[in-house]
């Protein structure tokens, strides 16, 4: 193999490769410390356990599609904020969440997902 194929190869294998910090929800406990709205504090997964497979759903890259239905308050907007958060420390890339209108996607964005953001370390 030439050395663009090595190089190639190596970089491949790199992105890959299983996450060093393991699984998602522990790297939540571990790294969310500020959650703003209904369930303030850190991240605890007890409090809503029910969580979990969606978020190691959302890290596994054989799952293309996942649909969440839940009760008013039962952490769907939650799941979102925690994987924004994870998205940004530990997979970068673009990601697009939506809302129905503008006011409620600034008032989400600054009073849910930025303390998020702000509390949680970059690596």
């Amino acid at each position: 193999m030439d050395e663009t194929a090595d190089t190639y190869e190596s970089h491949l294998r790199a992105m890959l490769a299983p996450d060093p910090d393991g699984d998602i929800v522990d790297w939540l406990e571990a790294n969310v410390k500020n959650m703003p709205g209904p369930m303030p504090g850190a991240f605890r997964v007890e409090t809503t356990p029910y969580l979990s497979p969606v978020l190691r759903a959302m890290t596994d890259p054989e799952i293309h599609t996942i649909v969440v239905f839940g009760a008013v308050q039962m952490g769907k907007s939650t799941l979102l904020e925690l994987w924004s958060a994870f998205i940004a420390a530990r997979t970068p890339g673009p990601t697009l969440l939506l809302q129905d209108v503008d006011l409620n996607a600034k008032d989400w964005q600054a009073n849910r997902l930025r303390p998020i953001w702000e509390a949680t370390p970059a690596a």
